[in-house]
């Protein structure tokens, strides 16, 4: 029997509950794949095709990424695994060996987002810091999803962590010795790019009221204000990416940073990149002192609501007291009647005490002796 063949050999279970069917359904099925093999049929190469697929991408995560399966994707790998071929699965296996020698892999930070260890692109947010040490940055994946998430899984944070944050691409290794310099280096490049950020976010806007208010017959004028991109020579839109060492003030479009490193003759891979991202919305002064009256109004609404709340529990108390005071009066009246019959008790024992003293002075008169004369 071909290796090829025992992709599609019954279980064990199957061959006991209905042994006859099931060779019969392995007999064709191998035989369908050889046809479709000899045919180069699509549909063999498209089993084979989504079988790599899913074998290197679930073990390349859970095995040399060290990121967390679901046992929906582990059953999910186990059958993508029984479709696959000694020698395929190998192979396989050498391409993921590859890729991770050839990687950059940033030992001992994971990403915050998702959990998987960080390869070949770092993301660190400069916005956060950590109440431990100096090294214990907010690092995440360069995936959408990581990259627009909210964190706040971070108890050592000063505050959780927004996408609306400042972060750094890294590309290399990045020590720890390094990190104050960086960071002071990206501090004014955040202040030097935010006149930049404020040109690109106000020709988004024109832009967009052109588009809107354009006819077909009417003709748009583009509008190419601020910087152009370093590698296409484009019109730059939000976001982007900014050198934090190359003297030209290169930027470059998220388009030609997907590519990779571009080949330019300043730029290198341990070169990192500061995102260009559209300001914050600042508040007046008028405005955030009614953000700080509401909420002195919300604190104060709370407080009154306490009070109001032990002030009822009170009330309710006082009102239950008059039930109190008539069982007090019913059992004094109670103690009362004992008390009256208590002292009639005593008076009767006083009064017999007296009767037995008389009896006791006249029996000790009659036995007295008489006096001589």
């Amino acid at each position: 029997m071909l290796p090829r063949h025992l992709l599609y050999y019954p279980s064990l279970a199957q061959l006991e509950k209905a042994r006859a069917r099931s060779l019969w359904t392995f007999a064709i099925n191998a035989v369908m794949h050889d046809n479709r093999r000899e045919r180069w049929a699509w549909s063999y190469f498209a089993q084979r095709r989504d079988a790599r697929q899913t074998f290197k991408s679930l073990v390349g995560r859970s095995v040399y990424l060290a990121g967390p399966t679901s046992s929906e994707e582990n059953d999910t790998l186990m059958k993508a695994a029984r479709r696959l071929l000694p020698e395929d699965a190998c192979f396989y296996a050498s391409q993921l060996h590859y890729m991770r020698a050839t990687s950059c892999l940033h030992g001992g930070f994971g990403c915050d987002g998702c959990g998987t260890v960080i390869t070949t692109v770092r993301i660190v947010c400069v916005d956060c810091l950590s109440t431990h040490y100096v090294g214990s940055t907010l690092d995440l994946c360069d995936t959408p999803a990581c990259t627009k998430a909210r964190v706040t899984s971070r108890s050592d944070l000063t505050s959780p962590h927004e996408p609306t944050h400042h972060v750094l691409k890294v590309r290399t290794s990045w020590p720890i010795r390094q990190y104050g310099p960086v960071y002071a280096i990206a501090k004014k490049a955040i202040k030097k790019t935010e006149p930049v950020c404020s040109v690109l976010a106000t020709s988004k806007i024109v832009a967009a009221e052109q588009h809107a208010t354009a006819t077909e017959a009417s003709i748009v004028t583009p509008v190419n204000e601020g910087p152009l991109c370093g590698v296409c020579k484009g019109a730059l839109s939000l976001p982007c990416w900014h050198c934090l060492y190359c003297e030209d003030d290169l930027y470059i479009c998220n388009a030609c940073d997907a590519n990779g490193v571009p080949e330019l003759p300043q730029h290198a891979a341990n070169h990192h990149l500061l995102r260009c991202q559209e300001p914050l919305e600042e508040e007046s002064e008028t405005e955030q002192r009614a953000v700080a009256f509401e909420s002195r109004l919300d604190t104060i609404e709370a407080q009154l609501n306490t009070r109001f709340g032990e002030l009822s529990t009170r009330v309710d108390a006082l009102s239950s007291m008059p039930t109190s005071v008539d069982e007090l009066s019913k059992r004094m009246d109670v103690v009362s009647a004992r008390m009256d019959t208590m002292s009639s008790r005593v008076d009767d024992v006083f009064h017999r005490m007296g009767n037995i003293e008389l009896l006791l002075r006249e029996l000790a008169d009659v036995q007295a002796p008489p006096q001589e004369i």
